[in-house]
C-alpha cells in the first residue's frame, strides 16, 4: 500500500511540474536605490542595468512602478538608454518605457537587427510577436537594410 502511494505521489508530481509555467527573475543593478513607499516606486540611479531572460537593459536612471499587490506595472528608462534582446537585436534611445510585453523607445530611437538599421523618434517593440512600430523623425522614418548575397 505505502509503494502505490508513493508511486502516485511522484507521478502527480511529475504531471503537476510540467504544467507549471517557468517564472523568469527580473535581476536590477545599480550603484544606488531610493525607494518611495508612498508612490510604490523604486528609482535605480547610477550604471543601471536590469535584465530579464535573454532582454537587458542599460541606463542611467531607472523607475520602477510597483502595483498595488506587488505586481511590476511598468518601468521607465532614463539617459543614455541601451537595449538588446539576445544576440541579434540592439537599440538604443533617450528613454524606454516597459509595460508588459512592449517596450517604447523615444528620442533618437534606433534598432539594430544583425546590420539592418530602423530609425524614428518613437519605436515600439513588442516582445512577444516581434512587431516594431516606427513613428518619424522629424516627420520620417529611416530604414537601413542590407540585402544578403
Amino acid at each position: 500500500m505505502k509503494k502505490i502511494i508513493i508511486f502516485l505521489l511522484l507521478v502527480f508530481i511529475t504531471l503537476s511540474y510540467g504544467k507549471t509555467k517557468k517564472v523568469i527573475p527580473i535581476v536590477i543593478e545599480a550603484d544606488q536605490l531610493v525607494f518611495k513607499k508612498k508612490e510604490n516606486l523604486a528609482v535605480y540611479k547610477g550604471n543601471v542595468s536590469i535584465k530579464r531572460g535573454d532582454i537587458k537593459i542599460k541606463s542611467n536612471e531607472l523607475d520602477v512602478y510597483i502595483g498595488k499587490k506587488g505586481k511590476l506595472e511598468k518601468v521607465i528608462a532614463k539617459g543614455n538608454v541601451r537595449f538588446s534582446k539576445g544576440k541579434s537585436i540592439e537599440g538604443n534611445a533617450n528613454l524606454a518605457i516597459l509595460e508588459e510585453d512592449k517596450i517604447t523607445l523615444k528620442g533618437n530611437a534606433k534598432i539594430k537587427q544583425n546590420s539592418n538599421i530602423i530609425e524614428g523618434d518613437i519605436i515600439v517593440y513588442d516582445i512577444k510577436t516581434g512587431t516594431v512600430e516606427v513613428k518619424g523623425k522629424k516627420g520620417k522614418v529611416r530604414t537601413i537594410i542590407f540585402p544578403e548575397d
